[in-house]
């Protein structure tokens, strides 16, 4: 069996990770292009006009195309505040505190049921915690 749960997790991280950073860099472009058009194509879909996303790091998909996309289509856009744990603020820096409809979060990998594998500081895992009973849409 796995040797502990944590350990196994932090393999999986180490190895998603590791192929991440391999990915060209036209095929890092095209999927940041694709969610665009998926976005579009699925907005009925996307709860309320405040939308928070990360800011992309360690070879994550760059969801800033998407952020100008959203916002140009009259979305909010809020990113995590990084000076305070678990709230999220404006992107255009205003440092209005708000509580965004639906989270774009990072995700390293995820399993057949689509539970989601983070960076392990489980920021996001709190969040969701906290903002899921209040009926916020999470998307990985």
């Amino acid at each position: 069996m796995f040797k502990d749960i944590k350990q196994h997790k932090k393999e999986i991280r180490e190895q998603y990770r590791a192929i991440r950073k391999d990915i060209d860099e036209s095929y890092s472009s095209y999927a940041a292009s694709s969610l665009i058009n998926l976005f579009n194509q699925n907005l009925s879909y996307v709860k309320g006009k405040t939308i928070a996303a990360y800011i992309p790091m360690d070879g994550e998909i760059n969801v800033v195309p998407l952020m100008y996309s959203l916002f140009d289509l009259g979305y909010k856009i809020a990113v995590p505040d990084k000076n305070q744990l678990l709230k999220f603020e404006k992107w255009n820096k205003t440092d209005e505190d708000v509580i965004p409809d639906t989270i774009i979060t990072p995700v390293v990998a995820f399993d057949d049921h689509f539970n989601r594998l983070g960076f392990g500081g489980g920021w996001y895992d709190t969040m969701i915690k906290k903002l899921r009973p209040l009926g916020k849409i999470f998307i990985g």
